[in-house]
C-alpha cells in the first residue's frame, strides 16, 4: 500500500504543479488579451516584429507540449487510478499510510480545482479575442 501511495503522491504533486504552471500561462494570455484590447488601435510594434513574436510563441508552445507529453500522460494515468482508488470501499489504510493518503487527496482536489479554473480562464481568453476581432 505504501508503494502505491508513494506512486500516487509523486504524480499527483506533479499534476498539481503542472496545473499551477498552466494557470500562470493562461493568466498571462488573458492579460495580453486585455492589454491588446485596450491598446489595439495603436501600433506599438511593426507588423513584421509582431509576426516574428507570434511564430516564436508558437514554437515555444510546441516545444513545451512535446517535452511535457509523456509527463502529462503519466500524470493523467495516475490521476485516473487514484480516483478509482479513492472510490474503493475496502481500502485498508494503516496509521502510517493515512497522512500520505490525505496529502494525495489534497493534491488531487487542488489540481482538479485548478483544472476547472484553467478552463474558465481559457474560455475568457477565447471570448476576449473574439470580442477584440469584432
Amino acid at each position: 500500500m505504501q508503494k502505491e501511495l508513494t506512486y500516487y503522491h509523486r504524480y499527483l504533486r506533479s499534476y498539481w504543479w503542472t496545473e499551477i504552471f498552466n494557470t500562470v500561462i493562461f493568466v498571462v494570455a488573458l492579460g495580453a488579451t486585455v492589454v491588446n484590447g485596450l491598446i489595439g488601435g495603436r501600433d506599438l510594434i511593426s507588423a513584421s516584429t509582431s509576426s516574428w513574436l507570434f511564430i516564436l510563441v508558437l514554437i515555444v508552445i510546441g516545444v513545451t507540449i512535446i517535452m511535457m507529453f509523456g509527463k502529462v500522460n503519466r500524470q493523467n494515468r495516475a490521476v485516473a487510478q487514484f480516483k478509482l482508488f479513492m472510490a474503493k470501499d475496502d481500502k485498508q489504510l494503516s496509521q502510517d499510510d493515512e497522512p500520505l493518503y490525505k496529502q494525495c487527496k489534497r493534491y488531487y482536489q487542488r489540481g482538479h480545482q485548478l483544472d476547472k479554473l484553467n478552463m474558465v480562464i481559457a474560455l475568457g481568453v477565447v471570448c476576449g479575442y473574439i470580442l477584440i476581432s469584432i
